[in-house]
């Protein structure tokens, strides 16, 4: 199976870097990494690049990562990649906006690494359970 594609965005270099680290060592490595300090920049990968999933921070400088979401679910000529919106927020409101823009799940920061490892290889799995022979997730 060819490597899945995931885009990391956070304006956080080091909760970008505990996201490269808890991938390696869940010994998660069927994965190609990439990674964007905001949203402006995650739209340009995602114009560029067919990523499999999206690890997607809420709170950043600028646009913020509802306006990534929704952009990725509006242009509905591309494959839809998975979105998991990954916030340090826990407000109702900010996951129930999530599912309602059509995020794949919403993830909360946690503060053990152990179950940042966790939710990786939980979302991973999801991955592989849904991906189609193309690699993508096409929009229903």
């Amino acid at each position: 199976m060819a490597a899945s594609k995931i885009l990391i965005v956070d304006d956080s270099t080091v909760d970008r870097m505990i996201m490269r680290r808890a991938f390696d060592k869940a010994e998660i490595t069927e994965v190609e990494l990439e990674e964007a300090p905001d949203a402006m920049a995650a739209l340009t990968c995602l114009s560029e690049t067919d990523f499999d999933a999206v690890f997607l921070d809420i709170n950043m400088p600028g646009e913020n990562g509802f306006h990534v979401l929704r952009s990725v679910r509006e242009n509905r000529e591309t494959s839809w990649p998975l979105v998991f919106m990954y916030s340090s927020s826990e407000h109702p409101d900010d996951v129930a906006r999530a599912y309602a823009e059509n995020a794949t799940g919403y993830l909360c920061k946690p503060t053990e690494f152990e179950q940042i490892k966790k939710q990786l290889v939980d979302c991973i799995g999801l991955l592989k359970n849904v991906m189609k022979p193309a690699g993508v997730v096409q929009p229903a």
